[in-house]
């Protein structure tokens, strides 16, 4: 007996050992690579000098011109106005690795609502590996810029997971935040009404408007200004929208496409179509690409079913129509394909009929998002596949396994799911019943 508690506790170390080596590697890495991502300051500072400027109540347009996002970001980091930059550049990476570790255990969570057989130990652990391996060069990339897309995606994962829970107040501010301080969320809006889901839809749009307003009211307390949010709707959001307009908030050409920064529907269409095609100039080319991405999406929102655990091929979907619709897509944006990567391979893994086509799919948007980039091929092919879209056509492509898990192969309901619809549906047959032998 003794020999075999000693075999117990020997097996017992060796899986906390198992369960805790992840954590270490983690903490590993990342005291590794904080040295590359302290080097150079980029977005960190844009952000830091847009909160100073809020805090002293000068327009951004003077203070900060680099500064082109929602006054509410101001607002929110306004805590690190007092910070040195070496400590603002800790505390931000803390929050950036904090916050891609709540991304990735979001995704899975959604897909095991989604497929129940991913909560198993080998599924789940060849859902997480793939999973980072296919998102590691954008989350990689947030980290070198210092920008926030990770924080705002792990808002907006969290919204969804609540509007799985049927948690609908909780999903509509927090997809509402996210819109807040990144603009392009408002795609979930439309969705939560075609959805009826109309708690979550009115909580959005109240949450949505006190936050855009809250740094007027804060800087009119102040005593300082309260026409942030109209500057901003003027100098940023108008001329993005207004076909040849002009600001000297940004750099133009970067918004219309003439550089291979933005990786945009609009940018990749203004950058291929220089010359009327058919008799159809860039702007007709462009309105037509978009046409045909939107219809497909709110084809496969309206031809999906109107289950809970749907919400995570629901919001993939809309966060590659994030990607398209933006007027400006950087390379750290695509971060937001971790949800759609996680669905599709947790199809893969957990659905045999999935397979085929998932694998392609996922190799043919690992090819063109992840493996045209300089740390593979080399400056020129990957200056040829920013000019190209690549990373658009790579998100675009995993339109295809979407589609399929939503209209062609769902997944099959649990068998407590199950139980409950069936239910129901006695529930419903009962009734006639009931008020037949009543009236009798």
């Amino acid at each position: 007996m003794p020999r075999a508690g000693a075999r117990l506790s020997l097996f017992a170390r060796r899986e906390d050992l198992w369960r805790y080596a992840g954590w270490i590697a983690l903490a590993i890495a990342s005291v590794v690579y904080y040295g590359r991502y302290s080097k150079t300051p980029i977005n960190l500072v844009v952000y830091s000098t847009g909160a100073e400027c809020f805090w002293k109540g000068q327009p951004f347009l003077e203070c900060a011109p680099e500064f082109t996002y929602p006054p509410a970001v101001a607002l929110l980091m306004l805590p690190f106005v007092p910070l040195s930059p070496e400590l603002r550049l800790v505390v931000w990476y803390v929050m950036s690795i904090a916050a891609t570790v709540g991304c990735v255990a979001l995704c899975e969570t959604l897909v095991r609502r989604l497929y129940p057989a991913a909560a198993k130990e080998p599924q789940l652990v060849w859902i997480r590996f793939v999973t980072i391996l296919l998102s590691l060069k954008f989350i990689l990339v947030v980290l070198n810029y210092q920008a926030y897309d990770t924080i705002v995606l792990g808002v907006i994962l969290f919204g969804l997971w609540a509007l799985t829970s049927r948690q609908c107040v909780t999903a509509g501010g927090m997809l509402a935040l996210a819109a807040a301080i990144k603009a392009t969320p408002l795609i979930f809006l439309p969705y939560l009404v075609l959805k009826r889901r109309f708690v979550a839809a009115a909580t959005f749009v109240v949450v949505f408007v006190v936050l855009c307003l809250l740094p007027d009211v804060f800087s009119a307390l102040k005593s300082t200004r309260s026409d942030y949010f109209e500057n901003w709707i003027a100098q940023i959001v108008g001329p993005a929208f207004t076909p040849g307009g002009h600001s000297p908030r940004f750099f133009w050409h970067t918004w219309m496409g003439q550089t291979i920064d933005n990786l945009s529907l609009r940018g990749v269409i203004s950058r291929l179509v220089r010359e009327p095609v058919l008799g159809l100039d860039a702007r007709t080319v462009l309105m037509i690409a978009y046409g045909f991405v939107g219809a497909a999406i709110a084809a496969l929102l309206l031809a999906s079913a109107r289950r809970d655990d749907v919400t995570a091929v629901e919001g993939a979907i809309l966060m590659i129509g994030m990607l398209a619709f933006s007027p400006i897509t950087s390379r750290y944006h695509f971060v937001t394909l971790m949800l759609p990567y996680a669905v599709v391979v947790a199809a893969c893994v957990c659905d045999q009929r999935m397979r085929r086509l998932g694998v392609w799919m996922l190799l043919a948007s690992f090819v063109l998002a992840t493996g045209t980039s300089n740390d593979v091929t080399g400056q020129s092919l990957a200056e040829f596949a920013h000019a190209h879209g690549f990373l658009l056509w790579g998100a675009l492509v995993l339109l295809i396994p979407l589609a399929a898990i939503a209209l062609i192969w769902p997944p099959t309901l649990s068998r407590v799911r199950r139980s409950r619809a069936s239910a129901k549906r006695n529930e419903s047959q009962r009734k006639p019943d009931r008020a037949a032998v009543q009236s009798r």
